[in-house]
């Protein structure tokens, strides 16, 4: 899901649900430099939860880099609880019911 406003991206998501619309996994959320801490990113993770809840998934979760604080940040502000991976990055997972 991307949102523009043209001819510029200022910020994209993907998502995948699981098979049996259990979980949803957001593989990548993107907000363009110039775009942050206007409430896109926000917008865009709020989406997701919202098509991942109505499709019947319980929960939401992400990998995020270790070395990227602001996104680890963003994340459980929101209500993500991360847990770390083995290989040293976050998962972080958010119960939607």
């Amino acid at each position: 899901f991307p949102v523009t406003i043209q001819p510029e991206l200022l910020g994209v998501v993907d998502m995948m649900l699981s098979p049996n619309n259990e979980s949803a996994s957001i593989d990548s959320l993107f907000v363009s430099e110039k775009a942050r801490g206007k409430g896109i990113g926000s917008a865009l993770l709020e989406y997701c939860e919202n098509i991942a809840s109505d499709s019947g998934c319980l929960s939401v979760g992400l990998l995020v880099m270790r070395s990227n604080q602001d996104a680890f940040n963003f994340y459980t502000k929101r209500g993500f609880v991360p847990f770390c991976n083995p290989d040293g990055n976050w998962f972080c997972h958010k119960l939607l019911k």
